[in-house]
């Protein structure tokens, strides 16, 4: 018998949880899973669903799936909607990618005994699982993309790891590139170094530019390449081109703007470099590992779970752009180093982080919860 799970989406904008979520999406019905998506109102999730899934299997609502924007009325309506279409579908899962979507969902699915799964992708919301705890509305069960997300410094870590509301780390995973293979480092006289991230103060673009001015101080030909926008229209440009004209980078920073494909964007660079102030498990980091490229990034979040510093790349502290530039150094200076970390990356993409790979312990974690059994 085929299993139904209800994918629910927090927001219609196509953001890291969304594209998880769609991801996950695709492949469940290869495992006896037959997907359904719960999206508030009409954009890209809804647009990027449709194409992957029967119109019928998309429900599209009006409103955001968070109860405590919405007033009395609109709150009522909201429930009579979750309400009806729970009991149409009747799912053996209702998997969230928000811990709001699942605070909003757990009361009905008490009610008609369907279990939650709420996939946190970002630092844990203390307020809406601690609800969870508070109220036990239902069995809840947490997946993260890495440790640090419910780290144990979080006031309510220990209640999450031993109690009947068990979490479990899934690393984030993409798809393969079709018959990817790594590649060597282009030739070109100037070692390039890349960034796929919006402009944004906390993805330390200012410190990039800091360690770029150390490396050609140090005599070593780079340049760097710089992918993404103003995305919250915060004039971030601006304040990097008046850095570059301050740090005498004029010839040596190329903007790409917005790309649709980071494959084709990681294929002009030859190290990739993350100089992020904060992250969880960036997907950025991912598919520089699919295209085989040596990593050489700040210590954040989980990204000390994906990189092995001196195997599949190398770590360095926030602001520390003087590190940085002596970690970048060695591989810029030598293509064989860069070949051999760069190599390195793409076993560990095989290993841990393609989209198959978190799909199928995601699977065997849904047919635990729901006491099933896939065939493999």
């Amino acid at each position: 018998m085929t299993k139904k799970v209800l994918l629910v989406a927090n927001k219609n904008k196509l953001g890291g949880a969304e594209s998880c979520m769609l991801n996950i999406g695709s492949k469940l019905s290869d495992f006896g899973w037959q997907p359904y998506y719960f999206i508030p109102g009409q954009g890209e999730v809804s647009d990027a669903a449709l194409k992957q899934a029967n119109r019928n299997q998309c429900i599209i609502t009006n409103k955001a799936i968070n109860f405590y924007t919405l007033s009395t009325l609109e709150s009522f309506m909201l429930l009579s909607t979750l309400l009806y279409f729970l009991l149409k579908l009747r799912p053996n899962i209702v998997y969230c990618h928000s811990s709001v979507a699942a605070r909003s969902f757990t009361p009905l699915c008490k009610l008609l005994n369907i279990k939650v799964v709420c996939h946190v992708h970002c630092k844990v919301d203390e307020q809406a699982i601690a609800w969870q705890f508070n109220h036990h509305p239902t069995p809840c069960f947490f997946f993260y993309p890495s440790a640090s997300t419910l780290s144990e410094n979080h006031p309510i870590y220990e209640r999450v790891a031993k109690t009947s509301l068990p979490s479990k780390v899934v690393f984030n995973g993409i798809q393969d590139i079709a018959n990817k293979t790594p590649t060597e480092t282009q030739h070109s006289n100037a070692v390039k170094l890349g960034y796929l991230a919006n402009f944004e103060a906390i993805k330390g673009h200012e410190n990039l530019l800091k360690t770029l001015r150390l490396l050609l101080d140090k005599g070593l030909t780079t340049e760097l390449h710089l992918f993404g926008e103003d995305k919250r229209n915060e004039n971030r440009l601006a304040t990097l081109e008046a850095l570059i004209n301050e740090l005498e980078l004029q010839q040596y920073v190329h903007f790409h703007g917005f790309v649709n494909d980071t494959s084709l964007a990681l294929e002009q660079i030859d190290i990739y470099i993350c100089p992020s102030l904060q992250e969880e498990m960036p997907i950025s980091i991912i598919e520089a590992f699919r295209s085989a490229l040596p990593v050489v990034s700040t210590n954040v979040g989980g990204i000390s779970e994906m990189i092995v510093s001196g195997e599949n790349g190398f770590l360095f502290e926030p602001e520390d752009n003087a590190t940085a530039a002596d970690l970048l150094a060695p591989l810029v200076e030598h293509s064989a180093f860069r070949q051999h970390i760069g190599d390195n990356a793409r076993q560990q993409f095989l290993k841990h982080f393609q989209l198959s790979v978190m799909v199928k312990s995601i699977v065997d974690e849904l047919d635990n919860i729901s006491g099933t059994k896939h065939n493999d």
